[in-house]
């Protein structure tokens, strides 16, 4: 067992190799220059190398069981790698190494790992294609063409420095199903460019940094959280992905059952190709969805975009929901509420507060729940449950039937309840006149009569306007009622 020490100027022509249990350490006043000569310490049981002053070589590869560090300078003009770690080899740089034409650092074969703290400069920093491999950058990755590739599957970067390039970080897997992970919590400038062509393949990133330029993944599952700025678009591609985080431009969920964090200013726009997706939002942000069942939770007034079905009010505000074409489900939050379906059947649920519900054209569904509600059914044959509380049921011509098949129905009328046909005119053509109605047990062909009779275990509401003695419109109770004029708004 040798150690070589290089404490002064040395070009060591000849110098081939280390044996067993070998030392080679370049002092901080050493240099040590070999241009062409490039140190395979594989299968030599050399016990470590120490570079802590000048060291120039064509390249250097160590395997597990063999320390390498860098606390100085070392220089290749090599087109392959300055450092090669293989097999578990694991690599410490607090110096600086530069490959100006090709690659610093390189792991290689199974596991392994580097800790950077001080400098890398080549034209790609990093590559690693060993599977499960791990990164751990405080200092400084600076690639003219590309900083890190993430090869081989199953890598970890973990980034509280500065990676630097035309592509900052390349996750590429093309074997097996691989995991890649990348926390930011430092600097990347440049792409980062994720292409993990294995359908279980996974990419995830926690980012508490800031990533300057544009993400794109090919990942089978992609999750993308933390507070930091992504400057630029996000792309996830095909497969179920979550994005809870902040950016700058677009976020293109593409296929897949997708979730989407979008409070805080997540994405102006975002994308999706189809899936049942999720959407969080608090604030202005246009939401493209083209195919699946999808739902927003808002935590501020929100209309549904063409393509999205489910809207959930969140928090406790005076918030408005407002729906689309498609048949939507409409909720409520804990403070009073504005919902209103627009077209389709809609089913809207007030929840807690006192909230107004309004379902528009199609047959819908209106539930108050608690509070004191107040519910339109508008058009369509529409069923009304007012819930707890003094709940107030509003009908006007053109938005209920005129029999017992195709009256509005409410299933839980009680004496707290109002019936309100105020902007119902009971006599057409008086003077334009908003005449009242006037309480009968039956139609007598008189107009303005208001019938209150039963039809098999329900309560039915007949309205004659015009004298002729049949109904103009029709409402239906659930359950008999002993129904007087205090239980209107007439």
């Amino acid at each position: 067992m040798t150690t070589y020490l290089i404490d002064h100027a040395a070009t060591w022509v000849g110098f081939q190799t280390l044996g067993a249990g070998d030392r080679l350490i370049v002092a901080p006043q050493g240099a040590l220059i070999l241009p062409e000569t490039i140190f395979d310490l594989r299968g030599t049981g050399a016990a470590g190398v120490a570079l802590a002053g000048f060291t120039w070589l064509e390249g250097l590869v160590v395997e597990g069981g063999t320390t390498l560090s860098v606390s100085g300078q070392l220089i290749s003009d090599s087109q392959g790698a300055a450092l090669g770690l293989w097999d578990g080899a694991q690599g410490v740089v607090t110096g600086t190494v530069t490959a100006s034409q090709g690659t610093g650092v390189a792991l290689m074969g199974a596991g392994g790992g580097l800790d950077l703290a001080g400098r890398i400069s080549a034209e790609t920093g990093i590559a690693v294609t060993a599977r499960g491999a791990s990164l751990a950058i405080s200092g400084e990755v600076a690639g003219s063409a590309l900083g890190i590739s993430l090869g081989g599957g199953d890598a970890s970067l973990q980034n509280t420095g500065t990676i630097r390039g035309g592509i900052a970080v390349l996750g590429d897997g093309t074997g097996a199903p691989v995991t890649v992970t990348v926390t930011n919590g430092g600097m990347m400038l440049g792409a980062l460019d994720v292409d993990l062509v294995q359908g279980a393949s996974r990419f995830w990133l926690a980012n508490a940094g800031s990533l300057v330029g544009n993400l794109t993944s090919g990942a089978s599952g992609d999750v993308v959280t933390g507070a930091g700025l992504i400057t630029g678009h996000v792309s996830l591609g095909a497969g179920n992905d979550r994005f809870a985080g902040r950016l700058t431009g677009d976020l293109d969920m593409g296929l897949g059952n997708d979730t989407v964090d979008a409070r805080g200013g997540a994405a102006h726009v975002i994308r999706d190709a189809g899936g049942n997706d999720l959407y969080l939002v608090d604030g202005d942000v246009t939401i493209e969805d083209l195919g699946g069942r999808d739902t927003v939770r808002s935590w501020v007034s929100l209309r549904l975009a063409s393509g999205l079905e489910v809207l959930e009010l969140q928090g406790v505000g005076a918030t408005m929901g407002l729906g689309n074409g498609l048949g939507n489900t409409i909720s409520g939050n804990a403070g009073d509420n504005y919902l209103w379906g627009a077209a389709g059947r809609d089913t809207l649920s007030g929840g807690e507060g006192q909230d107004w519900l309004r379902g528009g054209l199609g047959d819908d569904l209106l539930q108050g729940g608690e509070g004191d509600d107040r519910m339109n059914g508008d058009a369509g044959r529409d069923v009304l449950t007012g819930g707890a509380g003094a709940d107030v049921f509003v009908f006007a011509f053109g938005q209920t039937g005129t029999d017992a098949a195709s009256a509005d129905l409410v299933t839980d009328f009680s004496d707290a309840d109002v019936i309100d046909i105020s902007s119902m005119d009971a006599v057409q053509g008086n003077g334009g006149t908003n005449d009242a109605f006037t309480l009968v047990q039956a139609l007598t062909g008189q107009a303005g009569e208001l019938a209150v009779t039963t039809l098999g275990g329900d309560t039915l509401l007949l309205m004659d306007v015009n004298g002729d003695g049949l109904a103009d419109a029709a409402i239906r109770l659930s359950g008999i009622h002993a129904l007087t004029a205090a239980d209107f708004l007439l």
